[in-house]
């Protein structure tokens, strides 16, 4: 009899030792499952804030894109502009020079 109870004993012994083996195993695999998820929470907000900082590269660049073409339109008018007025203040010139050539050859003949 005392030997079956010892048995009875030891049994009821690793089996608590079997369940808390179990537990702890349980725990640990719920840990590591909760690491595996900020793990993967984390790679996701990087990812996010990349992709905003990529977005406001982008937009830094197509802002200073757009300026350049601005400020080289603005120096082609500028340019096209500089270009018709000397041209018009040349046939002005041209056409001041004409009468004052008529106006002498009139007094010439008169």
């Amino acid at each position: 009899m005392a030997r079956e109870g010892r048995k009875e004993r030891r049994e009821k012994r690793e089996e608590r030792r079997g369940e808390k083996r179990e537990e702890r195993a349980e725990q640990r695999e719920e840990r590591r499952g909760e690491r595996r998820a900020e793990s993967r929470e984390k790679r996701r907000e990087e990812s996010r804030v990349k992709r905003e900082e990529r977005r406001g590269e982008q937009r830094a660049e197509s802002r200073e894109k757009r300026r350049e073409e601005s400020r080289e339109s603005r120096e082609k008018r500028r340019e096209e502009c500089r270009e018709s007025r000397e041209k018009r203040e040349e046939e002005r010139g041209e056409k001041r020079e004409e009468r004052r050539g008529e106006s002498r050859a009139e007094s010439r003949e008169q």
